[in-house]
């Protein structure tokens, strides 16, 4: 059994290969990325390495300290590059790995569809499709060989991830449908099934199996009381991680739990006052759900500027992923002219959300802006 507490957010199951010599000094390592003790992980994965040159773990693990940077910086994507340069030397070294222990072809293998998979999911993070398309191939024929029954929990993680992106991806983006032939049926309530497992039974892989059940019961299929329970449980382990910080503060604002998550939200804001990882985290969405909350908690004026902040943070620097946050802020801000009566530069601003956004999103604009009509006409 590997340290798949990190690596099975790529959708793999376990394979049949080693144990790792020090497991435990592996989760010692994964646990210190959780909590953004980034300096200490490597030194960890670097003591291994120099002790197990030939293991492939130590070198893959290494890399995802990089991988979580990437995630706590996506407003200003400053760790992209380094991750995938990363990501390149992590695979040339595990080829070169492969070349000298045969014996252990297996279990590298193994970490190269892994590095191949977290490549695919950068690029799919930024709406890079082609991108990720062509790094998901590269993994593909390994996870054939990996998505076969295995008797113990952990495995479940990679089972779930991968059928249920396999069910989500498809209906979500149905142009990628295309490239996407190849995959077996899609299962999702299998796949839900099995992150709940490994949440519940797993031993290595109980964090990422709650993160990413945690991610489809806020955004993907939303469940605000599921979401709170993960949330709560994720940064209550890990406190000092922004991510886990950020997503209990929504989940709390979503269970109407409004003063707890206004608390939340401020001290993030506090926090990103000092050098931190807190500093790079104040992103479009953080702004657009703080100030939903505000809003809900009847706090008009300070959702006002929250939005305002949302869009600008956007229009300086204009990444894809945050456009969704960007137009929903377009549209609260909408609601609030409305209010005041000024409906003309409401339907300014609806009109372009149900111009530039696409899905529910726009049906929304398009829905305020036929009301509008109406009201107008009588």
């Amino acid at each position: 059994m590997v340290a798949v507490t990190l690596l099975l957010i790529a959708g793999m199951v376990m394979p049949a290969v080693h144990r790792p010599p020090d497991l435990g000094q592996l989760q010692t390592g994964a646990d210190l990325i959780y909590q953004t003790r980034f300096n200490e992980a490597r030194q960890i994965f670097q003591t291994y390495q120099k002790n197990h040159p030939d293991q492939p773990e130590g070198y893959f693990m290494e890399s995802m300290v990089f991988w979580w940077k990437v995630l706590l910086s996506r407003q200003t994507g400053e760790w992209d590059q380094t991750f995938l340069d990363e990501m390149d030397q992590t695979i040339a070294q595990l080829e070169r790995l492969m070349e000298l222990n045969p014996d252990k072809e297996a279990s590298i293998r193994f970490y190269l569809a892994g590095c191949y998979g977290f490549k695919a999911r950068l690029a799919a993070q930024k709406e890079e499709w082609i991108e990720a398309a062509t790094n998901g191939l590269h993994a593909y024929p390994i996870l054939t060989d990996l998505l076969q029954s295995t008797p113990f929990p952990d495995a479940r993680l990679g089972t779930g991830i991968f059928l249920y992106y396999a069910s989500w991806v498809p209906e979500r983006f149905p142009f990628l449908s295309r490239f996407l032939f190849f995959l077996p049926p899609a299962d999702r309530e299998r796949g839900l099934s099995d992150l709940t497992i490994a949440a519940r039974e797993g031993t290595l892989t109980q964090f990422e199996a709650s993160y990413f059940l945690l991610q489809i019961y806020m955004d993907w299929q939303p469940d605000p009381k599921k979401a709170l329970i993960l949330s709560d449980s994720l940064f209550r382990r890990f406190p000092s991680n922004p991510l886990f910080h950020q997503q209990h503060a929504i989940t709390l604002g979503k269970n109407r739990k409004l003063s707890e998550s206004r608390a939340m939200f401020a001290e993030m804001i506090r926090l990103a006052a000092s050098p931190g990882w807190y500093q790079s985290f104040l992103s479009p969405r953080f702004w657009y759900e703080y100030g939903m909350v505000l809003q809900a908690d009847g706090a008009w004026s300070e959702a006002i500027q929250s939005f305002s902040k949302s869009m600008n943070l956007y229009k300086n620097r204009p990444q894809l992923p945050m456009k969704t946050w960007y137009l929903r802020s377009m549209l609260e801000t909408g609601r609030y002219l409305t209010l005041k009566g000024h409906q003309n530069e409401a339907v300014l601003l609806w009109e372009q959300v149900a111009d530039e956004a696409s899905g529910s999103l726009r049906e929304e604009a398009i829905s305020l802006l036929k009301r509008q009509k109406e009201s107008f006409a009588q």
